[in-house]
């Protein structure tokens, strides 16, 4: 009798831990405020007079909230993920050679447990003067995207685009 209790009490504990996780994964309220990854992730493409810019790590630099941003780069596209967690606003700047002010990004996090991804295209055409940047942006893997673009001159005093509102 003692011997059955000893092997069915691990498989009641695995059936306990599996029912858990089932729950966390299917009730996004407490998975989002558990999630441990990263809370802000975002994909950033720069093209500069047509020609695709692929920034290193070092290109980027922290602004505001943003100590533990993690940037890789490949296939001309920079990968960007920081920890996010707070409430508010976290901002970053991209250093690029050809344009003598560095570009700042602001991502607004609405809730501390919102777990956002964002695509950002940044469109410079030196000829023209021109900055173009487009965006979506997505909060917990919702159907919702948020489209948006926006445009600088680059002689404008502060290059910047903004997004999460």
């Amino acid at each position: 009798m003692e011997n059955k209790r000893k092997k069915l009490f691990p498989l009641i504990i695995a059936v306990i831990v599996t029912a858990l996780m089932v729950f966390c994964f299917f009730c996004k309220p407490i998975y989002y405020r558990i999630y441990p990854f990263d809370r802000i992730k975002g994909d950033i493409e720069i093209s500069i007079d047509g020609q695709l810019f692929s920034p290193e790590s070092s290109n980027f630099h922290n602004k505001s909230r943003c100590d533990d941003i993690s940037v890789k780069t490949k296939d001309n596209i920079s990968f960007v993920s920081i920890k996010g967690g707070k409430y508010g606003g976290y901002s970053f700047t991209i250093d690029i050679p050809e344009v003598n002010k560095p570009i700042e990004v602001q991502v607004f996090q609405p809730n501390w447990w919102n777990k956002i991804d964002f695509y950002l295209s940044v469109d410079i055409d030196t000829e023209n003067n021109k900055i173009m940047y487009g965006y979506d942006f997505e909060q917990n893997d919702s159907q919702s995207v948020t489209i948006g673009e926006s445009r600088n001159n680059l002689n404008d005093e502060k290059l910047s685009v903004s997004f999460g509102l």
